[in-house]
């Protein structure tokens, strides 16, 4: 699988000069779920090139609606530049027929009343359900890179890929500290190093679940 394969010891393989659209397929690809939807089409579209005379080729629009995207790469080419994401419409804008996910919300106006008013209650009550939410995270103990006010700081992402990477791998949090973080504090239960480990892992794990979307907004 991507990410368990890679040597996340060796930084060599994370660099830190990179395009935005590389760091959100780097993310996106390692995703176990995106994965098993690019397998489930790919090999029905092996079954309709073997007999298309027979066989309707297979729609990956869902797919790509759900994650966002125009082209659903191989998640094996370690080298796209890019996670077409869709840029019709401002990202926090969007006709959404799916069922929301926590950190989403969809809205109807009435075209009928003044636009004015109410967009300044969607906003109001946005704001509030944007509180709400981010007070839910901190209970759970992890704020999502989102929430920060400028996003994920560039050259913080190698050592989330990486983080990632080791989990993938196998390796324990403790492990992810003494590599990347030798020269952290290791005398304590929970020392310095291990926290932040955790909470590099805790970031690379959002950013491959959906925060690869932010990436291009952000940076």
């Amino acid at each position: 699988m991507i990410g368990d394969s890679i040597d996340w010891r060796d930084a060599a393989h994370y660099p830190t000069e990179a395009t935005p659209h590389w760091w959100a397929w780097q993310f996106l690809r390692r995703n176990r779920e995106y994965q098993a939807d690019y397998a489930e089409w790919s090999a029905a579209f092996a079954q309709y090139l073997a007999d298309f005379d027979n066989i309707d080729r297979p729609d990956e629009t869902p797919f790509l609606e759900r994650w966002g995207i125009h082209v659903l790469w191989d998640p094996a080419e370690p080298d796209q530049h890019l996670v077409s994401l869709d840029t019709c419409l401002p990202k926090q804008i969007h006709h959404a027929m799916e069922r929301p996910r926590l950190h989403e919300a969809v809205m109807k106006f009435d075209l009928r009343y003044p636009i004015d008013r109410q967009i300044e209650y969607a906003k109001g009550q946005l704001m509030e359900q944007a509180a709400g939410l981010q007070r839910t995270y901190i209970s759970r103990g992890s704020v999502p890179v989102k929430f920060s006010a400028k996003g994920p700081h560039k050259r913080k992402l190698p050592e989330y890929l990486r983080a990632l990477d080791a989990s993938l791998a196998g390796a324990k949090v403790r492990e992810i500290a003494e590599v990347l973080y030798p020269h952290l504090a290791r005398e304590l239960t929970r020392d310095a190093g291990m926290v932040r480990a955790e909470d590099a892992l805790a970031r690379g794990r959002e950013l491959a679940d959906s925060g690869y979307r932010d990436l291009i907004v952000w940076l």
